[in-house]
């Protein structure tokens, strides 16, 4: 009788801590941070005897984006600041090199140029699985690239295609030949959602010595007619405030900005024309999305670091949300 005493404390003691739990297993988790799974509970859920797995299509996705440029070993530009926006706007970023640069934040100082075929391979890979909302281009580097490019623009569908028209680089080293240049104009343009020139580039792929409105309206009329929708005018070559203009469906639109005092960044066309690509991925309408990159292209300016010897580079660890920009009605 003593010893059955004894077993039924033992139960009720048991059965007491099991209802108020030891003070370490009451400490608190951080916020966010979910529960630490058990040993059994990780057995279960890697065995394949699991009743109930999650089904594919229920698991969380994210919308992808595709850039189709050069590797900048500087990290300022090219396809590793495209990356870095991309996740800033919390998208999956997918690449499709060109040409990898040996380069840094002074000057480029080789190009290694990605075979042709090497090219539409990665192009048919990321097409086939990731099927991103939307496109932009950069560093093409020869016309055989943009032959290639505008081949599988012909055969998949690469919607809302942004194309920045890496002429040349900030030190002036060309980004694409001449022949490549008009095989652009021809080939690509036309399955463009939205062409990027800054108002040299502008004035290279038009012919148009730009200075004033009316020589703008007549490089945008010469972009239109290659067949892409819409064209946007970078302003900050210009002299004055760095307005942009936005030429699209009938309709002119301009957006003021501010002159951000301060050395060069590096990169800021890439860093332009991937945002607006991850604005229109997003849902964005076009001129809502240019609005909204102006502005933080000027928070983008404003917060470059430096990182070398030569241009500063954009950080974006160092920027606000995007919400607390503030968004176009």
């Amino acid at each position: 009788m003593e010893r059955q005493d004894r077993r039924e404390g033992a139960r009720a003691r048991g059965s007491e801590s099991a209802t108020h739990p030891t003070p370490h297993s009451r400490i608190p988790r951080s916020a966010g941070v979910p529960p630490a799974s058990t040993s059994r509970e990780k057995d279960s859920s890697q065995t394949s005897a699991n009743p109930h797995p999650t089904p594919h299509s229920a698991l969380r996705t994210s919308q992808s984006v595709l850039t189709i440029a050069g590797s900048d070993s500087g990290g300022g530009a090219g396809i590793q600041m495209d990356l870095q926006v991309f996740r800033y706007f919390g998208l999956h970023g997918v690449s499709v090199l060109t040409a990898l640069t040996s380069q840094d934040s002074v000057s480029v100082h080789r190009v290694h140029h990605v075979p042709p075929r090497f090219v539409e391979a990665q192009i048919d890979a990321v097409m086939a699985d990731f099927h991103p909302v939307a496109a932009k281009t950069g560093m093409l580097g020869r016309a055989q690239v943009v032959s290639a490019i505008a081949a599988r623009l012909k055969r998949r569908a690469i919607p809302n295609l942004v194309v920045d028209p890496a002429v040349a680089a900030k030190d002036g080293t060309p980004l694409l030949s001449g022949e490549g240049l008009q095989r652009l104009k021809r080939s690509i343009l036309a399955h463009a959602l939205v062409v990027t020139p800054n108002v040299p580039e502008a004035e290279v792929l038009t012919g148009v010595r730009i200075d004033g409105r009316d020589s703008m309206d007549e490089a945008a009329e010469i972009l239109l007619r290659t067949g892409v929708k819409a064209v946007i005018l970078k302003g900050g070559h210009r002299s004055g405030d760095p307005v942009d203009t936005l030429w699209h469906a009938g309709e002119r639109w301009e957006f003021p900005g501010e002159r951000v005092p301060g050395t060069p960044v590096h990169g800021t066309g890439c860093l332009y024309s991937a945002a607006l690509a991850s604005r229109i991925a997003l849902g964005d309408p076009l001129p809502q999305a240019c609005e909204g990159v102006k502005r933080w292209m000027t928070e983008v300016i404003a917060r470059a670091v430096v990182v070398g010897r030569g241009n500063r580079c954009a950080d974006l660890s160092r920027l606000p949300s995007w919400d607390s920009l503030g968004r176009c009605p």
